[in-house]
Parts: structure tokens; sequence; C-alpha cells
């Protein structure tokens, strides 16, 4: 009996043993809830931190979670939330080689050993702006491999990566997320503006697997850290396309000078010179500077090339600029001119308007303000003196009535108005009295 029992004993354990085993081959544990699909994504609800995966050194809990444990399709759009769950992880073997285009939302936070193993054929891989994924790598050895999650992505076209990258690495054994990718030929890599950094060996490569990257398009303005052997064996005359306003940031940076070929891209640049423009012109452009940031907007628009957006971005700039010279003249002159209701004062007015307006130059522009505030003085001194000299003649006529009064006063008023000094005036008012 005593025998019987013990062997009873020694199964149960056996069987729970191996259950135990089997899930931390699997590296998961935890109590699964409801199952669930969205447009082909299978999945598993886990709730109240019911979800553990157990990693070399660390088990990651990260509370209420859906597991998606497969996929039907060749586009995998992975939603912001499965099943009410804004933590998302991507199972083990869930994806087959069915798919082409990955897209990875930031809600994904995990990516378990394999989980794109055998989707071997994604020709496009995008990953959300301000994620945070931890990648723990592939390959049949699960922990001791050294290749990264999608090491074995050989069809891959192009990677855009939004956010920053964690994985599990030692001395021995690392996981680095491109790690020994055997692409069957370079994708292009486009670096999203959120992310801050690149881990260790991200994007490194054995001494005999070919290149993996051809060209990099590097969006964020602060160039990214990058860990020791990020972009080990990328060929450094690839192709880093950056704005006119982040090469002397990238080219100077430790982790990113020794790159020899950078080149400006024309969206990132027209992005940049579009923003500039606005500032340029400041909070509340008058309709003038409006009209020529309109314009060079336009010309942006239409640049084929960074080098162009940039030339058309310096000549906006010295023509907004330009503008508000411009308009600050006209202002002063009309402030100058004031509520005179000479149209000697309105001509003179109109005429250095002109002249600032057909200006080419900001020097220019200053000469005809100050010319023209000058000439609107002495318009205006002069019609004073035309006013007072009028009022004189007025005077000695009604003091002397008479049909040859008036003749002289209108004669006289004529040669006043006709006169083109202030002496003039004078002299033509003294005779007029006499």
């Amino acid at each position: 009996m005593k025998k019987s029992l013990l062997r009873k004993r020694l199964l149960i354990l056996s069987v729970l043993l191996l259950m135990v085993c089997g899930q931390m081959l699997a590296g998961r544990s935890g109590n699964p809830g409801d199952n669930g699909i969205y447009n082909g994504i299978r999945y598993t609800l886990y709730s109240n931190y019911s979800y553990y995966y157990y990693d070399v050194s660390d088990s990651y809990n990260l509370g209420d979670v859906a597991v998606i444990t497969s996929f039907s399709g060749t586009q995998m759009i992975i939603p912001e939330s499965l099943g009410g769950c804004s933590k998302i992880v991507i199972g083990s073997g869930a994806l087959t080689s069915s798919v082409r285009d990955l897209q990875i939302s930031k809600s994904v936070k995990l990516l378990e050993f394999n989980a794109v193993y055998n989707a071997t054929d994604i020709e496009s891989l995008t990953i959300a702006d301000g994620t945070t994924l931890i990648c723990l790598g592939a390959g049949q050895e699960e922990k001791t491999s050294q290749n990264g999650s999608f090491s074995y992505l050989k069809k891959l076209q192009s990677v855009y990566l939004g956010g920053n990258l964690e994985y599990y690495e030692n001395s021995e054994y690392y996981n680095a997320p491109f790690y020994n990718l055997n692409t069957e030929q370079a994708f292009s890599l486009t670096i999203g503006p959120n992310v801050t950094s690149i881990p260790e060996r991200c994007f490194g490569k054995r001494d005999n697997i070919k290149p993996i990257i051809k060209s990099i398009k590097a969006m964020p303005q602060t160039p990214p850290t990058c860990g020791t052997e990020a972009f080990y064996g990328v060929t450094n005359s690839i192709p880093v396309y950056v704005s006119y306003k982040t090469k002397n940031a990238y080219t100077s940076a430790s982790d990113w000078k020794n790159f020899t070929n950078y080149v400006l891209d024309t969206d990132l640049c027209k992005t940049d010179a579009l923003n500039d423009l606005n500032a340029e012109a400041g909070q509340n452009p008058s309709a003038t500077v409006q009209g020529v940031v309109s314009d060079y907007k336009n010309k942006i628009n239409a640049a084929t090339s960074g080098a162009d957006v940039v030339t058309n971005l310096n000549a906006g700039k010295a023509a907004i600029q330009l503008q508000k010279a411009k308009d600050s003249a006209i202002a002063a002159l009309n402030t100058e001119a004031g509520d005179s209701p000479s149209e000697a004062v309105a001509r003179e007015r109109d005429t250095w308007i002109a002249n600032v307006n057909k200006a080419t130059t900001i020097d220019d522009v200053k000469n005809a303000k100050e010319e023209g505030i000058q000439a609107l003085k002495d318009a205006k001194d002069l019609q004073d003196a035309k006013d007072d000299a009028i009022a004189e003649l007025t005077e000695a006529k009604v003091v002397n009535p008479s049909g040859a009064a008036d003749n002289i006063f209108n004669t006289y008023k004529e040669a006043i108005n006709a006169a083109g000094s202030i002496d003039e005036v004078t002299a033509a008012k003294e005779e007029g009295i006499k």
C-alpha cells in the first residue's frame, strides 16, 4: 500500500512538473481569461496582474493585458486596445509567413520569444510613434540565442521605428532586436521624431552577413543616443537623410559622426521650412506679410530637393523682413502725413509710399522712409505758410473792400498756392498786401 501511494504521489508530482515546465518553456504563466478576435487577430485576456512573462533574470508583470495568439491575413494592424485592454503582447508564434505588412501600435508592450519568428515574409514593419517595446528575441534556443525579435524577417524592405526598444542582454547572450538580420536585400530605415535612444547592437550584424540597411531617414531634432555597436557593420557611406535644421547636430554627435553621406531630405526640410516661415512672420502678420508667406510656402512645397527648399526658405525670410520694413515705413509716412487735408501733403505721401514699395532692399526702404518723412514735414510747413499768407491777404481785403481789391486778392492767392517754397509764399504775400 505504501509503495502504491508513493507511486501515485510521484505520478501527480510528475504531471505538475510537466505543466510548470511547459509554461516555463513557453515563457508565460498566469491565469488566462476570455478569448476574442478582432480583424483576424485572436487574443487572450489576462486580468488582475495574472500575466507574467519570465526572462532570464526578470519577470515582466504588465497587469491587465491582451496576448495575441494568432493572426490570419497579409496586413496586420494592431489597434490601440483589444478587448478593452490598452496593453498588448504579441505571443510566441502568433504571426505566420502570410503577413506582409506589420503595424505595431504604441499599446504593444512586449514581444514574446519567437513572436514574429515565422513571419519571414514581412516586407514593411511599422513601430508607432511613442512606443516603448520590450523585445525578447528569437531563435530555437530562445533565451540563449544571439538573434533578435526581427532577425528572421528576410524580406524586409522598410522599417519605421517610432519608439524606443528594450531587450534582455548580458555579457554572453543578447537579443538585440535586429541583430544578425539576414535579409535578402537591404532595407530603408526611418527613425521617428520621438526616438531618443537606439539600444546596443540593435542593427548590428556579424561579419559574414551582408549589410542590412541601405538608407536612414533621421527625424528626431536631437540625435538619438546609440548603444555600443548599435549600427555595427552598417556601411557608413549609406545616405542619412536629415533636415537642414538638424544636419550639424548629427554630423557632430559622437554616435552619428561616423556616417559620411548626409543628405538633406526634401520632406523633412519642407516641414521645418514651413514652420520657420511662420515663425519669421510672427504672431500677427499683416495682410502683405501673409501674402509673402503664402507665396513662398507655395515655392517650398513645389521644391524637388532639400537644397531647393533651403534656397526658397532663405529667400522667403528675406522677403518677409523686407515686407515688414515696408509696412513699418508706410505706417510712419501715414503718421507723419496725419489728417492734413492738403492735396500737396497727400501727393507727397503717395509718392513716397510708392518709392517704399518699389524698394528692393531694407536699406532702400529706410532711405525712402527718411526722405519721405522729411518731404512731408516740408510739405506741411509749406502748406501752413500758404494758409497763413492767404489769411493775411484776406484780412487786407476786408480793410479795403472793392472790386479791384478782389482782383488783387485772387491774383496773389493763386501766386501763393503755386509757390514752391516758403520764400516764394512770403514774397507773394507781401506783394499782394502792398
